[in-house]
């Protein structure tokens, strides 16, 4: 064949790194070793009319890569059972509400924390975090535990667990809030749709940090992720009027903006972030839990 020196270099591992790349790419080329030089002794020889593509493929290859982000590895060895055990948590609570009456039944949702306006008026603040473990009906708790095994699966891996149990947490009380200011009703409300879309907010506020930080890193463009999050959104929740959307855009813009300005720390703090973020969220459901708790019959 036609060819034309490409490249010297002192180790064959290198080089016949280099061949499968240039292999993977299409283009041919041969291998071999050169006793008169003594610094380089192995060379990769390609076709002339493929020298320029083979070198730029090589240039590419040997472009000083970015670190992996510190999201991309915080929960990558964290254990499903922390999403398992969210699932379970909502599962036995509606199972509850099911033996004390019925989850279709408002008496017995806002006995357990449901939200009704009024109450919150009253001062119930409590209710903003019970009703997020609350479901009205089979079907209302399958589909929202379907949706949470996907996204809290990959928050998980990105954020770790305490991370994901404080956005789920604080995320889905402040959809609530946003829906008592803005959408204040009458009727009995009760979910973790706000608390789940809080972790695709969060997974898209930490997609958002990557590309400022990183831009060339990414194959994805910065309108990608609010494009994902309207098109997800759509396709998961609807547009009925009878969905509550206020707490759910409440929910996701919260979990974004904790996602995005919540930097990540060097491994030994973000142990102790991690453990602080976990605990506070446990802490605050525990005391809306015993605020609760003398209704209970």
């Amino acid at each position: 064949m036609a060819s034309a020196f490409l490249i010297a270099v002192a180790e064959k591992g290198y080089a016949e790194e280099t061949a499968l790349v240039l292999a993977s790419a299409g283009i041919n080329s041969q291998l071999s070793f050169r006793k008169e030089n003594p610094t380089s002794r192995w060379v990769i020889e390609v076709e002339a009319a493929r020298l320029l593509e083979a070198q730029q493929l090589i240039s590419e290859e040997d472009a000083p890569r970015p670190k992996a982000l510190p999201e991309q590895l915080l929960g990558e060895k964290s254990s499903l059972a922390w999403i398992a055990g969210l699932i379970s948590i909502n599962m036995v609570v509606w199972w509850l509400l099911e033996q004390h009456g019925s989850s279709h039944d408002s008496a017995t949702l806002l006995r357990f924390g449901a939200i009704r306006t009024l109450l919150l008026v009253d001062g119930e603040w409590w209710r903003t975090v019970n009703a997020l473990f609350l479901h009205i009906g089979l079907k209302h708790l399958a589909g929202n535990m379907a949706t949470l095994a996907v996204l809290g699966v990959l928050t998980l891996r990105a954020v770790g667990p305490g991370r994901l149990l404080f956005i789920y947490v604080v995320a889905g009380v402040m959809g609530n809030w946003a829906s008592y200011f803005w959408n204040p009703s009458f009727a009995v409300k009760a979910g973790a749709s706000g608390a789940i879309l809080g972790l695709l907010g969060a997974l898209s506020g930490v997609r958002l940090r990557q590309l400022f930080l990183f831009p060339a890193s990414s194959r994805y463009k910065l309108w990608h992720v609010p494009a994902m999050l309207i098109a997800f959104y759509g396709f998961v929740i609807g547009i009925e009027p009878s969905v509550d959307h206020t707490a759910h855009i409440g929910g996701l813009l919260s979990g974004l903006l904790l996602g995005a300005l919540v930097p990540t720390l060097p491994e030994a703090n973000e142990r102790t972030v991690q453990w602080l973020a976990g605990l506070s969220a446990v802490f605050l459901c525990l005391i809306a839990w015993l605020e609760t708790s003398p209704m209970y019959p």
